[in-house]
C-alpha cells in the first residue's frame, strides 16, 4: 500500500452487520406497531359481537311481544260431562297415582282393575267398569310366572290384556319401555282405539335415567305429555308409585318430585290396617273431578290357577262389602310412623333420614329438596343438628357432603359423653395449646350457599383435620384431672 491510501478498514466492500441494540431496537418497534395495529382491530371485533349481541336480543324481545296469546269465548266451549272408568275414583282422559308402600298390595290392585276391565265385572263397590281393552306396562314382574297367573287368578279376559315388554328402536334394537317412549304408546293406542285402560307400575322404573325425580320442572316436562295423551285418546292411566318414608301428611307422602301429585287428578294411597295385618286399606287422598268417595278395604288371597305347566298359586284380591271410615292421614300414620301429622321438625328429622340413606348427598341438593318438599332451610339444619348429621368435603375445594352418623342419634350421644372423658395419658398439651391460627384456611370454610348459625367448620367440628385428610389440631382435652402435676401441663 503506497503511503498515499488510506485503510479502509476490514469491514470495507462488505454490508455492515447490525449491532445488537439494533436488532433488539428494531424487534420492538415491530411488536410495538402490531400491538397497535391490532388494538383497533380488537376493538372492531368486540363492537361487532356487543352489536350483534344487542340485535339477537332485540330480535329475541321483539319476538316475544310479537307473539299471540291465544283465548276463546268460555260460551264456543262445548261441555263435556267427566267419563268414568270406576264411577268417582278413575275418570277416562286423566292421570292417576296409587302409592303405598312395598308389599301392601299396590302392583295386585293394578291386576284386579285390569281384570275387572277387561272382563267385563263391577266395581269392588258395587258400581260399574267401563269394559275395554287394557295396556298393562308392569316392567318390574315376569309375564310369564307372575302376571299372567295373577290376571288368570283375578278373572282377566287374557285377549283383552296386553303386556307392555319394551320398545322397539328405528334400528330394530330392543329396550325397555320408559315415559319418554309417548310416541311409541300413541302409536299403540292409535292401533287399539279400544283401549280404555293403561297401567304403568312402577313409576320409577320407567322414568329415563336423564331425568331426575326430584326436580318439577323435568317430572311437569316427562308428564304432561302422558297425560295429554290420556286425554286425546280417553284413556284412564293409573300408575303405581311407591311413598316417602319422611313423615307428614299423606297428600305430601309421594316419593319424589311434588310434580307427581300436582299432574294427577287423583291419588289414592294402599295402606296395612293398624289392627289387622293381613287387612289393606284402599284410601281417596286427593281428586278435584268429584266428592271425596268412602275408604274401601281388602285382603291378599292365594287362588289355585290350572294352566298348561300345572296347577299354579296365585296372589288376588279379596274386596270387602261395605266402607271404612279411616283417612289415609291416619292410615300412613299408623303405617310405621306416628299417628296424625307430625310436628315440621319431626318431618324434617324423617326427611334427613330418608335421603342420606343411600349415602352422603351435597349440601345444595339436601337445601333445594327440602325446599321441593316444604321444609324450611333453618328447619332443616335443626333436624341434621339433632341427627348429628355429617357434615365434611371430599376435597379442599369440593362441595359439602352431608351423611348420617354410623351409629343412631342416641348411641352418637353416649359415645360423645364417654368420649368427653379423656385418660390423662392421651393428653398432649403441645396439641392441646396449638392456636386456631394454624388451621389451613382459617375458620372460612362454612358450606356453600349458607352461612347460618351452626354451619361454621368450628361450631360444627370440622377444623381440617381427620374429615378432610389434612392436617389440624385435635379436639381441646376436657378439664384437667386434679392432682395433676405442673409440668404435665408446660409447653
Amino acid at each position: 500500500m503506497s503511503g498515499g491510501e488510506v485503510d479502509p478498514g476490514p469491514d470495507a466492500g462488505e454490508e455492515s452487520t447490525p449491532t445488537l441494540a439494533a436488532v433488539l431496537g428494531s424487534d420492538l418497534l415491530g411488536r410495538v406497531t402490531k400491538r397497535r395495529n391490532a388494538a383497533p382491530r380488537a376493538a372492531n371485533v368486540a363492537e361487532a359481537e356487543a352489536a350483534q349481541h344487542a340485535a339477537s336480543k332485540e330480535a329475541a324481545t321483539g319476538a316475544a311481544c310479537r307473539s299471540e296469546l291465544l283465548t276463546r269465548p268460555a260460551a264456543e266451549i262445548r261441555p263435556e260431562p267427566i267419563r268414568w272408568l270406576w264411577a268417582g275414583r278413575f275418570a277416562l282422559g286423566k292421570l292417576a297415582l296409587v302409592v303405598g308402600e312395598p308389599g301392601v298390595g299396590k302392583s295386585l290392585l293394578g291386576v284386579d282393575l285390569a281384570a275387572r276391565v277387561s272382563g267385563g265385572a263391577g266395581s269392588p263397590d258395587r258400581g260399574a267398569i267401563a269394559p275395554g281393552r287394557v295396556l298393562l306396562a308392569s316392567v318390574e314382574d315376569d309375564p310369564a310366572d307372575t302376571i299372567r297367573p295373577r290376571l288368570e287368578a283375578a278373572g282377566a279376559d287374557l285377549t283383552r290384556v296386553e303386556i307392555v315388554e319394551g320398545v322397539r328402536g328405528e334400528k330394530g334394537k330392543r329396550r325397555p319401555f320408559c315415559l319418554e317412549d309417548v310416541g311409541a304408546l300413541d302409536r299403540k293406542l292409535a292401533e287399539r282405539p279400544d283401549t280404555v285402560l293403561v297401567v304403568i307400575d312402577p313409576l320409577g322404573a320407567v322414568i329415563g335415567s336423564a331425568t331426575d325425580e326430584h326436580r318439577n320442572n323435568e317430572i311437569r316436562a316427562l308428564l304432561t305429555p302422558l297425560a295429554d295423551l290420556a286425554a286425546r285418546f280417553k284413556v284412564a292411566i293409573v300408575i303405581i308409585h311407591h311413598l316417602r318414608k319422611a313423615a307428614g301428611s299423606a297428600l305430601h307422602r309421594t316419593a319424589g318430585s311434588l310434580a307427581f301429585t300436582a299432574a294427577a287428578r287423583a291419588l289414592f294411597a294402599v295402606a296395612p290396617d293398624s289392627e289387622d295385618e293381613r287387612r289393606r286399606l284402599f284410601l281417596h287422598v286427593k281428586g278435584n273431578l268429584a266428592a271425596r268417595p268412602p275408604g274401601l278395604a281388602f285382603r291378599i288371597v292365594e287362588r289355585d290357577v290350572q294352566t298348561s305347566a300345572g296347577t299354579i298359586q296365585a296372589p288376588r284380591l279379596e274386596w270387602e262389602a261395605g266402607t271404612v271410615n279411616v283417612t289415609a292421614d291416619e292410615a300412613l300414620g299408623a303405617d310405621g310412623l306416628d299417628r296424625g301429622t307430625p310436628s315440621e321438625l319431626g318431618e324434617a328429622e324423617a326427611f334427613v333420614r330418608e335421603e342420606l340413606s343411600t349415602g352422603p348427598v351435597e349440601a345444595q341438593a339436601m337445601f333445594a329438596r327440602a325446599k321441593q318438599n316444604g321444609i324450611a332451610g333453618i328447619t332443616l339444619k335443626r333436624a341434621c343438628k339433632i341427627l348429628g348429621v355429617d357434615k365434611s368435603k371430599a376435597a379442599f375445594n369440593g362441595p359439602w357432603l352431608w351423611s348420617l352418623p354410623e351409629e343412631s342419634s342416641a348411641e352418637g350421644d353416649q359415645r360423645q359423653g364417654e368420649e368427653s372423658m379423656i385418660p390423662f395419658v392421651d393428653l398432649d398439651p403441645l396439641r392441646a395449646n396449638r392456636p386456631i391460627e394454624a388451621v389451613p384456611g382459617g375458620v372460612e370454610g362454612v358450606e356453600e350457599g349458607h352461612s347460618h348459625e351452626g354451619d361454621h367448620p368450628l361450631q360444627a367440628g370440622h377444623l381440617c383435620g381427620e374429615e378432610t385428610g389434612g392436617p389440624g389440631p385435635d379436639p381441646a382435652p376436657a378439664e384437667l384431672p386434679e392432682g395433676l402435676p405442673v409440668e404435665a401441663t408446660a409447653p
